[in-house]
């Protein structure tokens, strides 16, 4: 897995226009409004042979930035309008859910506080 070392212009203004500051490391500061926009690569693992085989989406953090004194409304609305961009950005590569899938696209999840290193944080099990 390769880190993102640098986003789309478009993709930065977004991030200025919020105010975002990127922490020097995977560590978030505790505070009661502080939000974390998490950036994963998502990928698909294969979770066992029942029903004829089955697969869950996983993902794993490679760059999270940190917006202060933000509202949950306000928040949620920057995380989909990142994963919307994203998304143009990504309308060229193949779907988690294709065969030929082999990384390169990604997902922006919001944490209040600090993100997960990777998701989800159990592997799932059939029922």
């Amino acid at each position: 897995m390769t880190p993102i070392t640098e986003l789309h212009p478009r993709a930065e203004r977004l991030l200025e226009d919020a105010n975002v500051d990127l922490p020097p490391k995977l560590e978030v500061k505790r505070g009661p409004s502080t939000y974390v926009f998490a950036f994963y690569e998502l990928d698909r693992v294969y979770g066992g042979p029942e029903e004829g085989g089955w697969w869950y989406n996983t993902g794993d953090i490679v760059r999270i930035f940190m917006v202060k004194r933000c509202t949950d409304e306000r928040a949620m609305k920057l995380c989909s309008r990142a994963n919307r961009l994203l998304d143009h950005l990504q309308r060229h590569k193949r779907s988690t859910g294709s065969v030929l899938y082999r990384g390169g696209r990604f997902s922006v999840h919001v944490y209040e506080n600090n993100a997960p290193s990777h998701f989800p944080q159990e592997r799932p099990y059939y029922e």
